[in-house]
């Protein structure tokens, strides 16, 4: 009980953000708030998701007082659709670098999870709002982070902090007030117009780039090497047919990481 009462007085003393016990979902919560004018980099926290997901429509457990869940709103200026990959993957970015700070050793895998020790510790969904002519009216940029625990049933490659350091993890509150801080630092970057400066930073945490992968895409499968991130966020391979091919969307399994051992 100490810990999620320091947790929210963390969060309530983060201009802009606000705490929920339990949430259907933070970013149905920022969405909201969005479309009724809520200023860049308000946040929406949570001790408890009901109805948290992740990519491709997944659930993401989101059990009281086990994790990190929050929401961030971000609105670029003039920006098209077709640029909002660079906010999750910057989101990534962030949150290896708030990781770092207390003493981890994260990693990502192409398009922005974020695996400690081989496994998937945190989930990364966003969701755009478009205005009247198709640009981006605002991003709610969602993150979920496993923080405690020790199991995560029927989901053998899940981690959290403390089931890879065998060690009490950080507290979250103060977990919470660094990822923030990174959050609105690589958001500026993306805004000023430093994209590409977050891609190679990226590209340096990057566990995908250089090894074989297997890219699954509507039911089919291909195997390659990876090569290099593009400005578009797309993943560039060369398969194994010596094809250069770029993948916008997807899901990528890479040799050695989170049981994928093809034969």
């Amino acid at each position: 009980m100490t810990d999620k009462k320091e947790y929210a007085k963390a969060i309530s003393c983060m201009p802009g953000c606000e705490f929920h016990d339990v949430i259907d979902s933070t970013n149905i919560r920022a969405k909201e708030l969005a479309r009724a004018g809520a200023v860049e980099y308000s946040c929406v926290f949570a001790d408890e998701q009901t109805k948290g997901r992740g990519r491709m429509d997944r659930h993401w457990s989101s059990d009281a007082g086990r994790g990190i869940y929050m929401t961030m709103i971000i609105r670029p200026e003039d920006t098209p659709a077709s640029h909002s990959p660079i906010y999750s993957m910057g989101a990534a970015l962030a949150v290896c670098d708030t990781l770092t700070e207390f003493g981890l050793s994260p990693s990502i895998k192409w398009p922005n999870d974020v695996l400690l020790d081989g496994k998937k510790l945190c989930g990364i969904l966003s969701e755009a709002g478009l205005d009247a002519c198709g640009l981006i009216d605002y991003i709610a940029v969602g993150i979920g982070i496993n923080v405690s625990g020790m199991r995560f049933e029927g989901l053998p490659w899940a981690c959290s902090i403390e089931s890879v350091t065998g060690k009490k993890a950080p507290a979250r509150g103060d977990i919470a007030v660094s990822l923030v801080k990174n959050l609105k630092k690589v958001f500026g970057m993306i805004n000023n117009n430093d994209s590409r400066r977050i891609l190679d930073l990226v590209s340096q945490r990057m566990v995908t780039l250089g090894k074989p992968i297997q890219a699954e895409r509507d039911g089919d499968a291909v195997r390659g090497i990876a090569l290099k991130l593009l400005d578009d966020c797309s993943l560039l391979m060369k398969t194994d047919e010596g094809k250069e091919t770029a993948l916008t969307y997807g899901e990528v399994s890479v040799r050695g990481i989170m049981g994928y051992s093809p034969e």
